[in-house]
């Protein structure tokens, strides 16, 4: 069935980024479910991880971002 997923990132105690949406996918299990969550949300936090690096917001990223 089809099901709702969301995710957050925060930043120094503040929520910089959310999304809540509804897979267009059908999965078979819960399982599944929260690999495509997953996986959208490790695209989110690539792409903001450089945009923070570019726009050099932070002086230095270090380490991973922890889902």
């Amino acid at each position: 069935s089809k099901s709702i997923s969301e995710y957050m990132f925060i930043l120094n105690d503040g929520t910089v980024s959310w999304k809540s949406f509804q897979q267009q996918i059908i999965s078979d299990s819960v399982t599944e479910v929260e690999y495509i969550t997953a996986s959208e949300a490790i695209k989110e936090a690539v792409w903001m991880k450089k945009l923070i690096m570019d726009l050099r917001v932070v002086p230095k990223i270090e380490g991973s971002v922890s889902l």
